[in-house]
């Protein structure tokens, strides 16, 4: 006879009742994570797919609200950039203008007899010409300020000019 303790025991040893403690808590864990247990393999991807389309049409949505923010932003930087070309084409045209002014009044006081043109200083403003300098008498004074006014674009004379002493 053998002796016993070499005999197989029909109790379960220590680490087959741990493996079918796992088992058994595995399979529960696995069931208690299957919110549908109906639910075929096909069922489950047709619910995937649509959780899918769900995102893309909100991340559509959202990139289509942005897309309009950077419109509105590229829209309004766009008007300031046009808005700022056009008040600097006002500014230069402005400044050729007055240029242009300052030259013809000083061409037509160089030609006028009884005028020294070299005594009297010229300059343009949005169209306002201020006269500087010395004349010979208050005649040539009211001639030279009469002579700017004729000047095409000349909105006003300011005549400072005084009689050479």
């Amino acid at each position: 006879m053998r002796p016993t303790h070499l005999l197989p025991s029909s109790r379960p040893t220590v680490s087959a009742a741990l493996a079918m403690a796992l088992t058994a808590a595995t399979a529960l864990a696995l069931s208690a994570c299957d919110k549908s247990p109906s639910s075929s393999p096909g069922q489950k991807v047709d619910a995937g797919i649509q959780r899918v389309e769900q995102k893309v049409g909100e991340v559509k949505a959202e990139a289509s609200r942005e897309v309009g923010e950077v419109k509105r932003a590229a829209s309004a930087a766009l008007q300031e950039a046009r808005q700022n070309a056009s008040d600097a084409t006002v500014k230069v045209s402005s400044a050729i203008n007055d240029a242009a002014i300052t030259a013809s009044v000083k061409a037509k006081l160089a030609t006028e007899a009884g005028l020294d043109a070299s005594q009297i200083s010229v300059e343009t403003a949005h169209g306002r010409v201020s006269l500087q300098g010395s004349a010979a008498n208050l005649s040539a004074i009211a001639r030279a300020a009469d002579i700017a006014a004729t000047v095409d674009g000349v909105t006003a004379v300011d005549n400072r000019l005084l009689i050479k002493g």
